[in-house]
């Protein structure tokens, strides 16, 4: 039997769809749809530069190569992930088949993180991805770094002369040329550099432009000698160096005393690279040739040592740690920040705008009034003279309605409909420079709620303010494309409300020249503004002194005068000094002064009675030694633009420019100008904190050094003044100057307080020792009467070229409290 199969007849309909379908098909399979990328044919390799050493609230640059043996890929770097709830930094990268790119990225990791994730996004998915460690630091936490080629030799010495009884231990970390940032702002995370035997010329020139910020902006550079010579250097920029080796010399053991205090055996020569000083004061000198020197440059300082202190003979030595105690200040971070520690202030005063003024005071008067005598007896004669007061329940509302409306609408032709964008800007450069670093904080107003798409120009950085990063508070996530101009996607702002970011941008300055000179106590040239651009509210600030100049316009010029006291115990605030306390009625002008108000209380301590711009004058310990000029330009800093939306455009901007000084010829350097440095403390708790001195039973080692000085120091006169008060001014007796106790009654070099039993009087001052470089001992003299100046006899024997003077405190009780006030007469050659 045969068994046929019947197929069934399709009608027409269902051969034409299947038709349609077959023909799409053929369709998308012919389109070129992209390769997708395969893991065989595509790497990511990340690392945290600064060997993923990072510091709460400042940029971390992570570097990553990128790899492609297959298709083409469009996409974005990203870091932060897609977390919900985290900001996000990208870069665009375009990556063609047969490519290898290499980008850095920046972000603001929170100290509570220890990894890093970094993203490749195509589309919406993540085609690679890793996560890289990262070691956070919190913002006091000193951190040194050290390029060196044999870094065991020097790293044991540095490490304990760095640490300071009572106070946290620094974090010492070993890295090569490669591992440094090429911005400025990802340096932040580190307070001091320490480089040796390492070819500078390995540095590209945005390593050397980032090293140059960072050290004007408060870092410390200490460049060591080695085994070389003098081609490590030649990759630092001249500016940067104190003097520039030029050739190898044999130091003798004298020549390196000033610097070593008590030597140990070993040779009678030490090679050392020498040259001419340009700039700074000497340390140490062998010959005609300088081997040891420091120089300021901006707030931060360079120190330039010709010798190697990991020499066999030196290394592990107390005279090896006594050098680097000296080089190295401790006691806290040393680093200054590009913006404000605290910077709540300036972000609440982003909201002083324009447009938030409250109309006059008689238009709301008169719109009162007139309300009153509407809905009231207007009302109530037009409804009586009519006879339909029964109209009133219908008219009232009515009134009421209209009114509001007219409010509204009187209100919108007073003030508008505009979209705000006010910045505040503190912009840090150096004089004789058109471009500086700043950082900028950006408002944007919207009277409803909006999404924006916000570019900024000038490659910045964009992040969240400090404030809300680090208080707890809730911090809406950014999403950040870096490039030029850096873009923030999907930026919110809700209905009348005001949303705030930070920039960190390069931004052109005014061009400045100044000319000064400190001569017998007095800062004197003069400021001269080479820009276009009229600068407002100029001042100095020196130690505890500023003075305030008048506007100073296109091309114009100052003269200053400025008598430098060091003493700020009962001076007022820095804000209250450069803007009064006086109210002004005229709103422009309020909001002008608030605003810089704000600012400058962000970046300035203030400490009791004290008054001293810690921040702005970069110095952590007392009050500062930089002759520093500020000056406001009532514009924005940077150009920030919301695409496809027209935006009124308001902002203050703040000029800090960190001046040099000659120190020359006859000089009298009071306290304001130097460095205290605490070289070594032997009591339970040493600290130093204003020029305030704490110490417990035992002994304390401060290095007071000058700052500024151009040249050699030949001493006249060497005059102290120990008290509770805190720094004096320059300290003056006519009193003869006083010796030494005789040799019998000197205490022992190593144990000064002896069997000598612990006092209970806190009021009590210590006893005051000075090393003698000649015989290289200490020498205590009588004691010293609480503010009573006396001089001090020979003060050739104590202090080194540079000015250095190193005191050693001896408290046999306790606990004391005190300070030292120092003042050096002499010539300056």
């Amino acid at each position: 039997m045969v068994v046929g199969v019947i197929q069934p007849r399709l009608r027409a309909s269902d051969r034409v769809a299947r038709v349609l379908v077959a023909t799409v098909i053929a369709a998308l399979l012919a389109l070129p749809w992209p390769a997708t990328a395969r893991a065989a044919d595509l790497s990511l390799t990340a690392r945290a530069l600064l060997g993923g050493h990072v510091r709460a609230g400042a940029w971390t640059a992570v570097e990553v190569e990128l790899v492609n043996e297959g298709p083409p890929i469009t996409g974005e770097l990203r870091l932060g992930g897609n977390q919900q709830g985290r900001s996000t930094y990208g870069v665009a990268v375009d990556l063609p088949t047969h490519s290898r790119k290499r980008e850095t990225l920046y972000a603001q990791p929170s100290i509570f993180r220890r990894e890093i994730r970094v993203d490749l996004i195509s589309g919406d998915q993540a085609i690679a991805s890793q996560t890289i460690p990262i070691t956070p630091h919190e913002s006091g936490e000193p951190v040194i770094a050290v390029v060196a080629e044999r870094p065991q030799a020097i790293v044991p010495d540095l490490s304990a002369a760095a640490t300071l009884a009572g106070t946290r231990k620094p974090a010492v970390l070993t890295l090569v040329p490669g591992d440094l940032p090429g911005r400025a702002e990802a340096w932040s995370a580190i307070d001091q550099l320490v480089w040796q035997d390492t070819e500078s010329t390995q540095l590209s020139d945005d390593q050397k432009r980032a090293l140059g910020s960072w050290v004007t902006g408060g870092g410390r550079l200490v460049i060591l000698g080695g085994t070389t010579g003098s081609t490590t250097f030649g990759g630092f920029p001249d500016e940067l160096l104190p003097f520039r080796p030029a050739s190898t010399v044999n130091a003798s053991r004298a020549d390196l005393g000033s610097l070593l205090q008590e030597l140990p055996d070993g040779p009678k020569t030490t090679p050392a690279v020498g040259g001419t000083l340009v700039r700074g004061a000497v340390l140490a000198r062998s010959g005609d040739r300088v081997i040891a020197a420091e120089a300021n440059h901006g707030h931060g300082a360079v120190t330039l040592i010709g010798f190697d202190p990991g020499e066999a003979w030196l290394a592990g030595s107390g005279a090896a740690q006594s050098l680097w105690r000296r080089i190295v200040p401790r006691a806290g971070s040393t680093r200054q920040e590009l913006g404000p520690p605290d910077d709540s202030p300036i972000v609440n005063v982003l909201g002083n705008l324009p447009a938030a003024d409250l109309p006059p005071i008689e238009q709301l008067f008169v719109l009162l009034i007139a309300y009153i005598l509407l809905v009231g007896p207007i009302n109530y004669f037009v409804l009586r003279r009519l006879d339909r007061r029964e109209w009133a329940w219908l008219t009232m509302p009515v009134l009421v309605a209209l009114f509001a409306v007219a409010s509204y609408s009187l209100g919108i032709l007073l003030k508008g409909t505009d979209v705000i964008v006010n910045e505040v800007g503190i912009v840090r450069a150096a004089p004789g420079s058109t471009n500086g670093t700043g950082q900028v904080y950006v408002g944007i107003f919207s009277p409803t709620r909006q999404t924006f798409d916000v570019r900024v120009e000038g490659n910045a950085l964009l992040t969240n303010p400090l404030s809300q990063q680090q208080s707890g508070a809730f911090e809406q996530p950014l999403d950040v494309l870096f490039g030029e101009p850096a873009r923030l996607r999907d930026y919110q702002v809700g209905f009348g409300a005001l949303r705030s970011f930070r920039a960190e941008a390069d931004v052109e300055t005014p061009l400045i020249e100044a000319d000064l000179r400190f001569v017998e106590g007095r800062l004197q040239g003069s400021i001269t503004n080479h820009s276009q651009v009229a600068l407002e509210s100029p001042a100095v600030v020196f130690g505890a002194d500023l003075t305030l100049l008048s506007s100073l316009g296109p091309g114009e010029t100052r003269h200053i005068d400025l008598r430098v006291t060091a003493d700020a115990r009962f001076a007022m605030s820095l804000p209250e000094r450069l803007f009064g306390s006086s109210f002004t009625a005229e709103p422009s002008a309020a909001r002008s002064r608030q605003t810089r108000q704000a600012v400058m209380w962000s970046l300035t301590d203030y400490h009791g009675e004290f008054g001293a711009p810690v921040e702005v004058l970069g110095a952590r310990q007392g009050l500062g030694a930089t002759p520093t000029f500020l000056a406001w330009v009532p514009a924005p800093a940077v150009d920030v633009e919301l695409v496809g939306q027209r935006a009124k455009k308001v902002g203050e901007t703040l000029y800090v420019m960190p001046l040099s000084v000659e120190i020359s010829g006859p000089v009298v350097l009071p306290t304001a100008l130097m460095r205290m440095t605490v070289v070594e403390g032997g009591g339970a708790f040493p600290g130093e904190a204003g020029g305030f001195f704490q110490l417990n039973r035992g002994t304390m080692t401060v290095e007071y050094r000058p700052r500024g000085l151009t040249g050699t120091l030949r001493p006249r006169t060497l005059t102290l003044a120990l008290g509770h008060e805190g720094p004096l001014g320059p300290v003056t007796t006519a009193e003869p100057p006083i010796d030494p106790l005789p040799p019998g009654k000197q205490p022992d070099q190593e144990d000064p307080l002896g069997d000598a039993p612990a006092g209970e009087d806190f009021e009590h001052l210590p006893d005051v020792q000075l090393f003698d470089r000649r015989t290289g001992r200490w020498v205590q003299f009588p004691p010293l009467a609480q503010a009573d100046p006396v001089n001090i006899s020979h003060p050739e024997r104590y202090l080194d070229p540079g000015g250095g003077l190193l005191v050693r405190f001896v408290n046999p009780n306790l606990e004391s409290y005190f300070s030292l006030s120092v003042s050096i007469a002499g010539m300056i050659e």
